[in-house]
């Protein structure tokens, strides 16, 4: 599974991870490298990073806040701080949940 490569996930990698050094011409390499880990949902951990720093910026989960706060999300308004992400520790029991959650919310 891919992780995205674009100007946000080098935005998102610069802030909340704190690789100084990710760009446009290495973000793909870097995404691959820090998410690599989480195989094979690499896109969803990204994902859920992201939009964590997301509601962190508006205050609150995105769905609970007013809708005023939505544009704190945007680059103008993005500094996300430094997070703690520890690498993960998977365990059947962990793979079992997050592929049923996959099947989940893969439509039919």
């Amino acid at each position: 599974e891919l992780v995205a490569a674009d100007s946000e996930t080098a935005r998102h990698l610069r802030q909340a991870r704190g690789m100084r050094s990710c760009t446009l011409e290495n973000v793909r390499q870097r995404a691959t490298s820090v998410y690599a880990s989480y195989a094979p949902l690499q896109f969803l951990r990204y994902w859920t990073e992201l939009w964590r720093t997301y509601e962190d910026c508006m205050g609150g989960r995105a769905c609970d806040v007013d809708r005023e706060q939505h544009r704190l999300t945007t680059a103008a308004h993005m500094v996300a701080p430094r997070q703690k992400y520890l690498a993960p520790r998977p365990t059947k029991r962990l793979r079992l949940s997050a592929a049923a959650a996959v099947a989940a919310a893969t439509p039919r």
